[in-house]
């Protein structure tokens, strides 16, 4: 079992991640309709995070959360709801440029073109169901790079040297992998389609391993776990916990090189899994949310409790 290292009230948390910036690491935590930002300085030593801002007025229904780096201590918040996407500037507390009103976004990714420029992504529930894409510097919206079938549930995105790679999923259980600096499909053996869930995919993590490895994980609604290997397409290997219990987040960090899933279901069971073999590690934590970050120099789990009412910070240790 992890070590409790702090914990401060927060309220109910459904959404969390995190962000290093010039000043040390930030916490972006959501509930329903608002969004904080804390400064996580000395939590490890017991002290309670200190709310550095808060998001100006209510959103209408937040599905989910992402930061844009945008330098060294800059950085922009999207803020995926049920109208569209919204933007906020955490070091003003101020919306930096207005909203898009596009329609249900039920999640939102982050990451960088090869020449830096920041993108936003959104899943996008309406017909025609594209992935959406925004320039995160000016809220400019781009064109969609991609679309489904059906509800898109999902999306997930990585910088590489040469390329952005974004994932989507959606409710039919279907994986798409896209170069999003071209809009076009990852050119893996499937042609960017990857088949292997039967239920709803409402989770997806993504990593660079280093060595040339990527790993992306997969949730679905029936508790399976795929993990893949999105640049040729090929399925490593597939998890699930006893009782088929709907995940609902999921996430990927290295500890001493050795990579470890995080994942959050319905059950409010976090599960802690090896994301190379897929065994289960642990599962004694319950929480709404989770993620993972390096705090004081120490690797840290970061849980929005499940008694809806507080954040807790544990020490993040290895393989058992």
């Amino acid at each position: 079992m992890d070590r409790l290292l702090g914990r401060w009230d927060a309220g109910a948390v459904y959404h969390l991640t995190t962000v290093s910036l010039t000043g040390g690491v930030r916490l972006v935590s959501a509930n329903d309709s608002e969004v904080r930002i804390w400064d996580l300085t000395g939590t490890t030593s017991g002290a309670a995070a200190v709310e550095l801002a808060r998001s100006p007025g209510e959103y209408p229904g937040v599905n989910g959360v992402a930061v844009g780096r945008l330098g060294r201590d800059r950085a922009v918040i999207g803020v995926a709801t049920e109208d569209g996407v919204s933007w906020w500037d955490p070091a003003t507390g101020r919306e930096p440029f207005p909203g898009a009103e596009v329609g249900p976004i039920w999640d939102v990714a982050a990451a960088s073109t090869p020449d830096g420029r920041v993108r936003l992504f959104g899943a996008a529930y309406s017909k025609p169901w594209p992935v959406l894409c925004w320039d995160a510097a000016t809220g400019q919206e781009l064109p969609p790079i991609g679309y489904h079938d059906i509800s898109i549930t999902a999306v997930v995105a990585v910088a590489l040297p040469d390329h952005l790679l974004v994932a989507s999923a959606d409710e039919a259980g279907t994986v798409r992998c896209w170069d999003g600096s071209t809009a076009s499909h990852w050119p893996n053996r499937s042609d960017g389609v990857l088949d292997g869930h039967e239920d709803r995919v409402r989770a997806m993590a993504m990593a660079d391993l280093g060595g040339g490895r990527l790993l992306l994980a997969t949730a679905d609604m029936d508790g399976t776990i795929n993990r893949w290997d999105p640049v040729t397409g090929d399925l490593l290997g597939t998890s699930s916990g006893d009782d088929g219990v709907a995940i609902y987040q999921l996430h990927v960090t290295l500890l001493a090189g050795s990579p470890q899933l995080i994942s959050v279901g319905a059950d409010d069971v976090i599960r802690r899994w090896d994301a190379i073999t897929g065994g289960l590690i642990d599962e004694s934590l319950t929480g709404w949310s989770a993620t993972t970050s390096v705090v004081d120099g120490r690797p840290a789990l970061v849980v929005g409790d499940a008694d809806g009412t507080t954040i807790n910070l544990y020490e993040l240790t290895g393989l058992q």
